[in-house]
């Protein structure tokens, strides 16, 4: 792959899986066999299970959430569901359940049963950044469970801010953290062309950025650039004997760039 210089400053390793299926690249392709660029390992080994349970639950749980980020490290928009059911499967609600130590909003469907937990971020977790690790607690189970906590470490991209200039002769390497599993990654020009590239990734743990080579911009037009990105997490646990914990999560993020020639 030509490693050209790149205008983003260079990034530590950082432990993530890696390839499952080779990357798509839409709009607008390249050359190269795979840019992706390859990484070590952290000192410390293999990276930390993006999901992590803490206790025995005796229940199984789903839980389903999105956010979006618009500006970096800015405030987030999303909405996060879980269900909770029971040994025979009926659906649950239990006296004590929280996500980031906010209450989750109990619905019920339209025979009164226990149906979902909802929580939206904007009213609930103003404060929510990319960067925390999310806390799914049930502190009281009743009857029916003993406490436990989910923790969960989304992923995500180390986007340049908006306004950043980039252009037409610089390689742009973007780093990502967490585990994941795949990412869509877009960036259109105010005529409406793209250069998209999709990938997804599992069980490699030397992967740590993408590449977009600096010849892939020759079909923008240079001006604004509008970049979207969509990074999903999923998890799915099921032994004999233990309840089912599944995990989805989908991290998109928002900016403006600027191409020059």
């Amino acid at each position: 792959m030509n490693r050209a210089r790149s205008p983003v400053r260079p990034f530590p390793p950082l432990r993530a899986l890696g390839v499952l299926a080779a990357l798509l690249l839409a709009s607008c392709s390249s050359d190269d066999s795979t840019p992706l660029a390859p990484g070590s390992p952290g000192a410390d080994g293999l990276p930390v299970n993006a999901v992590t349970l803490l206790g025995a639950p005796r229940v199984a749980l789903s839980f389903d959430g999105g956010v979006v980020e618009r500006v970096t490290d800015g405030p987030l928009t999303g909405v996060f569901r879980v269900i909770l059911s029971d040994s025979i499967g009926r659906r649950v609600f239990l006296p004590d359940v929280r996500l980031q130590d906010s209450t989750l909003t109990e619905e019920r469907d339209s025979f009164g049963n226990p149906s979902q937990y909802v929580l939206q971020v904007e009213d609930r977790l103003p404060t929510l950044r990319l960067r925390d690790t999310l806390r799914f607690e049930v502190r009281d189970g009743g009857v029916i469970t003993t406490p436990f906590t989910v923790r969960i470490i989304p992923s995500r991209l180390d986007l340049l801010p908006d306004s950043t200039v980039i252009t037409g002769r610089d390689d742009i390497s973007i780093p990502w953290s967490g585990q994941i599993e795949r990412v869509i990654l877009a960036l259109t020009d105010t005529r409406g062309t793209r250069v998209r590239l999709v990938f997804q990734l599992e069980n490699y743990t030397g992967l740590t950025h993408v590449v977009i080579p600096a010849r892939d911009f020759a079909v923008l037009q240079p001006g604004i650039i509008q970049v979207g990105t969509n990074v999903l997490d999923t998890e799915l646990r099921i032994g004999t004997g233990v309840p089912r914990l599944s995990v989805t999560h989908e991290t998109n993020q928002r900016r403006l760039w600027i191409l020059q020639p």
